[in-house]
């Protein structure tokens, strides 16, 4: 009996030990995660509602610089498990070289809407902006879904 006896005393102090720091662990993941919220992707939020001629002159800027036509690019997205990029990179295009190309074709695109009439230049200069702003996953995900919703 001595001997269950202690074994038990030894047992408990173990037991809380391992599950105050269960719950620490827990604690510092949950911190951790809501701390990042760069990680977590966001659905855009333009100043500007973006008319359907912007959509398609990014596309359009996009596909070209990838050598390939909308619909061509919109069908490798599809396959691709890392979208845009993915096939950016098949093409033997850096994501450097790519978020430049992306963002190129977002100003051509805010130019021809202030040709148009349809934005004012500071609703383009602030729409840039804001496109500048994204992290490169955001952007890669936020044009590979006009691609792909037929936007």
């Amino acid at each position: 009996m001595k001997t269950s006896v202690r074994q038990s005393k030894g047992f408990w102090p173990l037991l809380s030990l391992v599950m105050v720091l269960t719950s620490i662990a827990f604690t510092a993941c949950s911190f951790d995660n809501s701390s990042r919220p760069s990680a977590q992707y966001t659905i855009p939020n333009p100043p500007t509602a973006l008319p359907a001629e912007y959509y398609k002159t990014v596309k359009e800027q996009v596909a070209k610089a990838l050598r390939l036509s909308v619909s061509q690019t919109a069908d490798k997205i599809k396959t691709d498990p890392d979208g845009l990029f993915g096939v950016a990179n098949h093409q033997g295009i850096s994501q450097e070289q790519f978020t430049k190309i992306q963002l190129d074709a977002m100003q051509t695109a805010g130019k021809q809407m202030v040709t148009m009439a349809k934005w004012t230049q500071q609703q383009a200069d602030n729409d840039f902006k804001y496109w500048q702003a994204r992290s490169e996953k955001a952007l890669n995900g936020d044009i590979s879904t006009w691609f792909v919703d037929n936007k």
